[in-house]
């Protein structure tokens, strides 16, 4: 019985905690090269999930790696791994004009205030057009940011 009045009790917090909310696509654009942007995030005090939509804007094949995607909240850096137990591209390939969307996570490990951001530090070109093989990097420092919800 104890439990399920404390059920009760935290249900409502963790309801609206995990709101999913829904945001207007505004696309960042290395100009020819490719576009990123966010459909929704749900913060999650400690960290957030969201839906990270990378599309290639050229001619020629690209990968992003996922360990050059990096995330903020406020002032706190944090980590970027797949949600569903960190399964996923670890290299993102796309062939020209192709778009894809990730579920992700960012963990910063403490309840933070402030900015949501989000970063791609570097987009290679894959010259093999294999999906594996990176030539040099094409775009640097694509920034997502949305202010606090």
């Amino acid at each position: 019985m104890k439990i399920l009045i404390l059920l009760a009790l935290l249900a409502p917090k963790f309801a609206v905690a995990a709101e999913k909310m829904h945001l207007e696509q505004k696309p960042v654009t290395a100009q020819g090269v490719a576009s990123m942007w966010v459909n929704w995030l749900k913060d999650k005090e400690s960290k957030y999930d969201f839906e990270l939509v990378i599309k290639n804007e050229s001619e020629k094949s690209m990968i992003v790696f996922l360990h050059d995607i990096s995330c903020r909240r406020g002032k706190m850096s944090g980590e970027v791994k797949h949600t569903f137990f960190n399964t996923g591209e670890k290299t993102m390939d796309f062939k020209p004009g192709e778009r894809k969307s990730f579920n992700l996570v960012c963990r910063y490990g403490a309840e933070m205030k402030g900015d949501y951001t989000i970063e791609i530090a570097r987009v290679f070109d894959n010259p093999n057009n294999d999906g594996k093989t990176f030539g040099k990097a094409i775009a640097k420092d694509l920034k997502w940011s949305k202010t606090e919800l």
